[in-house]
């Protein structure tokens, strides 16, 4: 997959994802993400990112253009959903989907996009 910034709002980060099967694999994304980054010995502070997967064009176009055509796609899309997937670093990393289906303490390799997950059912054993 090839990733790209788009030219989105200020407020707002767009990347265009293009690559076979991109919007298959990514609408499983689709929700909340929580990063969660040890402050201290009883603190803590907290990340969070709604991610949304939508169709974009595939034509070369202008940029004015390009714009408008994202943000139609954006408003489009469906709506993020609960949270997908909860990320902690600190001291005992752990990467793990909300619906206990796979975890991983390689926080770091995850971030990377080396998925090397173990299903939770496994990593508990």
């Amino acid at each position: 997959m090839q990733v790209e910034e788009a030219l989105g709002g200020e407020d707002v980060p767009m990347l265009v994802v293009s690559g076979f099967g991109a919007q298959r694999i990514l609408t499983r994304e689709c929700g909340l993400h929580i990063l969660e980054i040890a402050d201290g010995a009883n603190s803590s502070s907290r990340a969070t990112a709604r991610v949304r997967v939508a169709v974009t064009p595939l034509e070369d176009m202008p940029p004015v253009k390009m714009r408008a055509a994202l943000a139609r796609a954006f408003e489009q899309a469906t709506p993020p959903g609960g949270v997908v997937r909860r990320y902690r670093a600190g001291p005992s990393p752990l990467v793990r989907n909300a619906d206990g289906s796979w975890r991983s303490g390689k926080f770091d390799a995850v971030l990377r996009g080396d998925f090397d997950l173990l299903p939770a059912a496994e990593a508990q054993s």
